[in-house]
């Protein structure tokens, strides 16, 4: 629990620096290309900690560099709807050929509006509408077909309601129960630059670069989303040899400027000079900036250097360190948001700022009461020796009367 003195202190600091300041913002800057795929997560959790304090208003990369949406991939979005409206209709007016073209068309625009693309509830429909049309003129292979697409991007889907006749149910679970169904491909994602959270499906896959995921063959969908660029998308398909995928990343305007000084702001940074980093502060209506310089020490350990500074002075409130190996039991954010706390409150106090992990125990280990003076714990030997003062059993052994 953070001390209340702290939290109020800090709060009266911010509002004496800063009347009706704006919000703070977090700066994270790879010091080397292995460290640019951590710094998104890193300023996420950094964001966390400082929301944590009351009055603290934090202004997150994707708002202070917007991203516009991709115009191409909404527009072939809408494209995609209103041939899905107009083939349901179709296949609810039993007119099959109509239907299915319309539903072919909403798939193939669904593909091209990936990056807009919010859910695949419509396109599993489009799918699943297509696979019934199919089976309700004969085409039982076909209909087959469209199901394990359907099940490939949602293994889980049920068709429910009158559109769908009990055959085509029974024929549901029969593909779901083939070998074909039961086939599964190694897949690694990349995207340019890494750090983007990678949804497939509509579910958080991970942070890339994805090694190996190991996906059921067919079509599958995908989102890419970091901050300050655009999100991207694909529809694609997984086949049983292993495979990889590429997504390159457009960042805004805006944040294409701020990357073209990144180097510079970390190198000032790692010299202890902030003003370009409160130049950017001011520019983009910070109060307070909280940037994070990250390199990596060696394959799996890095250093974090955060610098707390005040963007319209200009001035340096405080520095703090910190180590850090591979996030295996998910303890990083904990780690981020204690380091970070610790940061804010030794600079409400006026505190020189310590290392991470600044414990006043660390380097101790329990034992130093007892070997002070020397490591053999002789000094203690000599406390033992020394006769107790004004004790009238001193040098006597209990023996003495006999």
């Amino acid at each position: 629990m953070v001390p209340s003195v702290f939290i109020v202190s800090w709060i009266v600091r911010l509002a004496l620096a800063n009347p009706g300041a704006g919000a703070v913002g977090v700066f994270m800057l790879p010091a080397d290309p292995p460290s640019e795929a951590r710094c998104p997560a890193l300023e996420l959790h950094a964001a966390a900690a400082l929301e944590s304090f009351p009055g603290i208003k934090v202004s997150r990369t994707q708002e202070l560099f917007t991203a516009p949406l991709d115009s191409e991939a909404a527009q072939a979005l809408l494209r995609a709807e209103a041939a899905f409206r107009l083939g349901s209709r179709a296949f609810d007016a039993h007119q099959e050929d109509a239907a299915e073209q319309k539903l072919a068309l909403a798939v193939a625009e669904f593909g091209k509006g990936a990056a807009a693309l919010k859910t695949c509830s419509h396109l599993c429909e489009a799918l699943a509408l297509t696979a019934a049309s199919l089976q309700r003129r004969g085409d039982v292979d076909g209909a087959r077909a469209e199901l394990l697409k359907l099940l490939a991007l949602d293994p889980s889907a049920t068709l429910v309601g009158p559109r769908y006749p009990p055959a085509l149910l029974k024929l549901r679970d029969s593909v779901a129960r083939s070998p074909e169904s039961a086939r599964h491909g190694n897949l690694a994602i990349k995207t340019q630059p890494e750090g983007a959270k990678l949804y497939l499906d509509g579910t958080l896959l991970g942070i890339s670069p994805v090694e190996s995921a190991n996906l059921p063959v067919g079509r599958h969908w995908l989102r890419a989303e970091r901050p300050g660029y655009k999100a991207a998308g694909k529809i694609f398909n997984v086949r049983e040899e292993p495979s990889e995928l590429s997504i390159p990343l457009t960042a805004s305007q805006a944040y294409q400027s701020f990357l073209a000084h990144a180097a510079q702001l970390s190198a000032d940074l790692g010299h202890g000079d902030v003003r370009s980093a409160a130049e950017w502060g001011r520019r983009l209506g910070l109060s307070q900036v909280l940037a994070g310089v990250l390199r990596e020490r060696e394959p799996g350990a890095s250093e974090l250097v955060w610098t707390w500074i005040d963007a319209p002075s200009g001035q340096k409130l405080g520095t703090r360190r910190m180590g850090f190996r591979e996030d295996a039991y998910g303890q990083l954010k904990l780690e981020v948001e204690r380091s970070v706390t610790a940061l804010l409150n030794q600079s409400a106090a006026g505190e020189p700022s310590k290392a991470a992990g600044g414990d006043p125990l660390r380097g101790r280990h329990g034992t130093e009461v007892w070997t002070a003076e020397d490591r053999g714990g002789k000094s203690q030997a000599k406390e033992k020796a020394k006769p107790p003062v004004d004790d009238p059993l001193t040098q006597r052994n209990g023996t003495e009367g006999w």
